[in-house]
């Protein structure tokens, strides 16, 4: 009973509660362009509260072999959290790739509450500290150019680490 986006590559996000959630922001908006681009205006989880059996089915349901999979899973759970609680969103981050990360932080950015400032500003300064590091690593190696962001969200990979010396070897 929800609406989703389906973009390229089957990727989709949870957009409204209901088809009538969905008209009534369009209906207030000045451009519906806008208005369905816009994180503030999404009502999700539904007025009636949050779903955590749901919530929680898509954390269970990932899987260590399907890492699209998992992304998609884990920002419908990002979705259906609700505003309220924005320590559950930035943990999502954790368990993410770099789409899980940059949705969460549009989600936490359009939460009008100090936590979620503060949650914001903490991965802004660890990605920024993390960022800083693999410059450093990657202009002693040669590399032009890097994912940085997809490196940040591997950073918690039990494999990460041997991952990274082999992109370093590789180039170097």
């Amino acid at each position: 009973g929800k609406i989703a986006h389906i973009f390229h590559d089957d990727n989709s996000r949870l957009r409204f509660g209901s088809l009538n959630e969905m008209l009534a922001a369009f209906a207030s908006a000045a451009d519906v362009g806008d208005a369905y681009e816009d994180l503030t205006l999404r009502s999700l989880p539904p007025k009636d509260g949050f779903d955590q059996a749901t919530f929680q089915a898509l954390i269970d349901g990932l899987d260590s072999e399907d890492e699209e999979g998992n992304s998609l899973r884990l920002r419908f759970a990002m979705d259906l959290c609700p505003d309220s609680e924005p320590k559950q969103i930035a943990e999502l981050i954790e368990r993410g790739d770099e789409y899980v990360r940059r949705a969460a932080l549009e989600r936490l950015r359009c939460i009008d509450s100090e936590t979620a400032r503060n949650l914001f500003a903490e991965d802004r300064k660890m990605f920024l500290a993390f960022s800083d590091e693999i410059k450093a690593m990657a202009s002693a190696n040669g590399f032009k150019r890097m994912n940085i962001e997809m490196l940040y969200a591997m950073r918690n990979n039990p494999e990460y680490p041997a991952f990274l010396q082999n992109l370093l070897k590789r180039v170097s």
